[in-house]
């Protein structure tokens, strides 16, 4: 892992710790474990509909990490290139 992996794990990490303490703060809870069995989906649906990692931001997709989901991603960038490379920005 170089340096900019590193900064940027460590940058998503925080990113993901504020979403996770607003979310505690939206339901009023300090731990989800103080979370009632049937909240705590909602909870964690929650964050993750808040938190958006680099690969997300970067491609757009919900899980970019799935085989469809870089299958469409590896189409739009060709697309993409097609276009250009036929000035049809």
């Amino acid at each position: 892992m170089n340096i900019n992996e590193v900064i940027t794990k460590l940058t998503e990490d925080a990113e993901y710790q504020k979403q996770f303490r607003a979310a505690m703060k939206k339901y009023g809870v300090k731990s989800p474990d103080e979370l009632a069995d049937d909240k705590k989906d909602d909870f964690f649906d929650y964050v993750d509909k808040m938190y958006k990692s680099a690969a997300e931001k970067e491609t757009g997709m919900e899980d970019p990490k799935s085989e469809s989901a870089l299958r469409e991603y590896i189409r739009k960038s060709i697309l993409e290139i097609l276009k250009e490379k036929n000035g049809d920005k």
